[in-house]
């Protein structure tokens, strides 16, 4: 897919988000993203999420940081590690 993308838009307007690292630390890659873009006034997500161990991923802060809202109870579930095949 990249070869396509690639002959519409140059290399340095592209970028590519590891899921894994969105997921395990979602306020970083978001600033790298805003940088990115070059976006402002940039959002600080530091006060926007905030891990949940009960759900194990991150939520969003609502309330004045006092509480967080999470994906239903179906969200969130842990799965067994998958096979390489």
């Amino acid at each position: 897919h990249l070869d396509r993308w690639l002959s519409y838009f140059p290399p340095q307007q592209l970028s590519i988000i590891d899921g894994e690292l969105l997921k395990s630390n979602p306020v970083e890659i978001m600033n790298e993203l805003q940088r990115f873009l070059k976006i402002t006034p940039v959002v600080d997500y530091s006060k926007h999420l905030r891990f949940e161990p009960k759900k194990g991923f991150f939520c969003q802060i609502i309330a004045e940081g006092d509480r967080s809202k999470c994906l239903g109870r179906s969200k969130g579930r842990q799965y067994p590690p998958m096979e390489e095949a």
